[in-house]
């Protein structure tokens, strides 16, 4: 029983110190991840305009009433996929918001009990990079949402054009449309992309996988 009762003993305390340091890290790991979600969400909304054009692209040109209605219905769970993926964009980025909070909150008050000045200052100056890391990336998702709103907008309209006059030669008036559609998205497409590239060197910065200069 004593052998029992010193092997639970021992597990319990390696059991303390391995959940201290998961509560440590916990912190980065959760805003890591969020990063990283945006970033894949981010990734599927650019995609899922690519699908919801090339939709559009084949409803513009049915040459039938057979072909008018499965393309159409294409275009229409397309526009659903991309609405949705948007959403999701804008979900993940009020949970990063949150976290990123926490974790800079957690940071400054624990950093308080760190008697060496050295090390404080060590702290402090990483709290302010990450903080301006963040309000650069909250600009560059401005950007990004800027110039995916006309595109989603025209996206809709098509949708309600077709739907108030569903016929051969609305869907034939729907090329021109598709022009302006094109010439925005290659500005959607370029803002998506800053913003990725923008995560990613955030993560890196999070996750201190990348020496920070002095």
């Amino acid at each position: 029983m004593r052998t029992i009762g010193i092997a639970l003993a021992l597990l319990a305390a390696a059991g303390c110190k391995s959940s201290g340091s998961s509560k440590a890290s916990a912190p980065v790991a959760e805003t890591s991840a969020s990063i990283q979600d945006i970033s894949g969400s981010v990734t599927k909304t650019k995609n899922g305009v690519d699908t919801a054009v090339t939709a559009l692209t084949a409803l513009s040109s049915s040459t039938n009433d057979a072909s008018l209605k499965s393309n159409f219905d294409v275009y229409e769970t397309a526009l659903s996929d991309l609405k949705s993926s948007a959403q999701t964009v804008r979900d993940h980025f009020t949970q990063m918001r949150l976290r990123k909070d926490a974790y800079l909150s957690r940071s400054l008050e624990l950093s308080k009990d760190v008697k060496s000045a050295e090390l404080k200052a060590v702290a402090e100056k990483r709290r302010t990079a990450l903080t301006e890391a963040f309000m650069s990336l909250g600009g560059r998702a401005k950007d990004a949402a800027k110039a995916f709103v006309p595109v989603l907008a025209s996206l809709e309209d098509c949708q309600r054009f077709m739907e108030a006059d569903f016929t051969m030669m609305s869907a034939a008036a729907l090329k021109g449309e598709l022009e302006e559609i094109r010439k925005n998205q290659k500005e959607m497409d370029a803002a998506a992309d800053a913003l990725v590239a923008e995560l990613g060197e955030l993560q890196a910065k999070i996750t201190a996988a990348v020496a920070e200069k002095k």
